[in-house]
């Protein structure tokens, strides 16, 4: 039996929160850089499209399990919509969650975890190195970003967090 086939079989749905960002990444084309704008209208929408896969025979035909994963610019600053979605979701049993975010600012992604059900989430934290991060994701100041990242990354209490070798 080969790996695909002892996995569970599973479908990703991206929803982009927000274009905006609370960094200033020196190679980014988000962030600052464009139109300030939300989904938050838009959530009664996203969540009956994610209805419509779940019920559809294409879903249950092919996959076992949907991942619901948040994007941005940075998710957390449209923590609600991350909170509404996964509270919609979260008792369906073939239903995951995933968030990408940059770890900045611990106090949103703590509102949103205090908020949830984490047991089905995954957090991926968007990190280069104190290197990368220091001269190329920085605030709009320019200030480095990489020690209250690691800082941030270190103290969320949050199990299914995996640190980071120290760079």
């Amino acid at each position: 039996m080969s790996y695909v086939e002892q996995t569970k079989r599973q479908f990703t749905i991206e929803v982009t929160t927000t274009a905006l960002c609370n960094l200033n990444c020196t190679y980014c084309f988000e962030g600052e850089k464009v139109n300030k704008q939300r989904l938050g209208d838009k959530v009664v929408l996203v969540k009956q499209r994610i209805r419509e896969v779940l019920a559809s025979e294409w879903f249950t035909k092919n996959y076992e399990v949907l991942n619901i994963s948040f994007w941005g610019g940075e998710p957390t600053l449209n923590g609600d919509l991350i909170v509404d979605v996964m509270n919609e979701f979260s008792s369906v049993e073939n239903v995951d969650f995933h968030i990408y975010t940059n770890a900045y600012d611990r106090k949103r992604l703590d509102k949103i975890l205090d908020s949830v059900d984490t047991s089905k989430l995954q957090i991926q934290v968007s990190y280069d190195g104190k290197p990368i991060n220091d001269i190329f994701r920085i605030v709009s100041t320019g200030k480095p970003t990489s020690p209250q990242v690691m800082n941030n990354f270190r103290s969320v209490s949050y199990t299914n967090l995996t640190l980071p070798t120290n760079r």
